[in-house]
C-alpha cells in the first residue's frame, strides 16, 4: 500500500508539473530583435552548458499585452556549472538611456515597450545578453511564500511596516525575520522608511527571492508531493515568459541546477 501510494503521488506530481509548466503563458515578442550582445557559449574544456541570464520583471499588472509599470528589475545570472546564482538589481528610478526614447527612469522602458524594450535597455546598459525574461505581478507571486509555509529572510535593514488592507503593523529587526505571504508583500514593497529608499527595497527583494529559492529547494518541500505540486502550480499561474523558454528549456535548466546552500546565491 505504501509503495502504491508513493508511486501514485509521484505520478500525480509529474502530471501536475507537466500541466502547470505547459500552461505558462508565452509571449512571442518578449525579447528584442536586431543588434544585440552575443550569446554566451559553452566551454568544451569543462563540458559545461553556457551561463544563463534571465531578466525578472516585477510589475503592477501581469498580462499578455504587458501593459503596466515595473517595480523591480532583477537579472538572475546562473553560472555555466549551475553551482552558483547571482541576483543583480536595477533600481526602478535608475536614470538611463532607453533606446529610441532618450534619457528616463529605467522602469519607463517597460511601460513604453514591454519586456522587449526593458531587455534592450538592460543589454545596452550592461553589454550582456539577456537569454530569457520572466514577468510577474509581485503581489500575486508572494503567495508562494504561504504555499511553502513561510520563509526566514536575512533582513538587511531594520524597519517597521503597515498593511492598510488588513490594518496589520510589522516591526522587522535587522537579521533573520520570519514572513508569511502578507508580511512578505509589505516587506518587499517598503521603501519610504528605509535609509536608502529604493536601493534598500531592491536589497530586500533580492533577500526575499533568495530565501524563497532556498525554501523551495529544501527537503521539506521537494520531498512533499502535495506541497511541491502546489509550488509548481503557483509559479505557473502567476508568471509570463518569453516564447523561447519552452517546457524543455525549463526542465533542462531545473534538472541541471547544483546549488546546495545560501552561499551559492549571491546578491548584487
Amino acid at each position: 500500500v505504501l509503495l502504491a501510494g508513493a508511486a501514485a503521488a509521484a505520478g500525480y506530481v509529474a502530471y501536475s508539473t507537466k500541466r502547470s509548466v505547459s500552461n505558462i503563458p508565452r509571449v512571442d515578442n518578449a525579447l528584442p530583435v536586431g543588434s544585440r550582445p552575443p550569446a554566451a557559449t559553452s566551454s568544451a574544456e569543462t563540458a559545461t552548458s553556457p551561463p544563463v541570464n534571465i531578466l525578472l520583471i516585477g510589475s503592477d499588472k501581469r498580462s499578455v499585452s504587458e501593459n503596466g509599470r515595473s517595480d523591480s528589475f532583477i537579472v538572475l545570472h546562473i553560472s555555466a556549472d549551475r553551482k552558483n546564482a547571482y541576483l543583480v538589481s536595477f533600481p526602478r528610478d535608475m536614470w538611463v538611456s532607453i533606446p529610441g526614447h532618450g534619457k528616463a527612469k529605467i522602469n519607463a522602458a517597460y511601460s513604453w515597450g514591454g519586456s522587449a524594450l526593458a531587455v534592450q535597455t538592460i543589454e545596452q546598459l550592461t553589454g550582456a545578453r539577456i537569454d530569457h525574461v520572466v514577468t510577474t505581478d509581485f503581489s500575486d507571486f508572494v503567495g508562494l511564500v504561504d504555499v511553502v509555509g513561510g520563509v526566514t529572510v536575512d533582513n538587511p535593514v531594520a524597519s517597521s511596516g503597515h498593511d492598510t488592507g488588513t490594518n496589520t503593523s510589522y516591526d522587522w529587526p535587522k537579521g533573520p525575520v520570519k514572513l508569511d505571504g502578507a508580511g512578505a508583500l509589505v516587506f518587499s514593497r517598503e521603501r519610504y522608511n528605509l535609509p536608502n529608499g529604493d536601493l534598500d527595497r531592491a536589497l530586500r527583494q533580492r533577500a526575499l527571492l533568495k530565501a524563497l529559492a532556498l525554501k523551495v529547494a529544501s527537503p521539506e518541500v521537494l520531498a512533499n508531493p502535495v506541497t511541491l505540486s502546489q509550488v509548481i502550480t503557483t509559479v505557473g499561474k502567476y508568471v509570463t515568459v518569453d516564447s523561447q523558454m519552452t517546457d524543455a528549456v525549463i526542465y533542462n535548466l531545473a534538472s541541471s541546477m547544483r546549488i546546495t546552500g545560501s552561499d551559492h546565491i549571491q546578491m548584487l
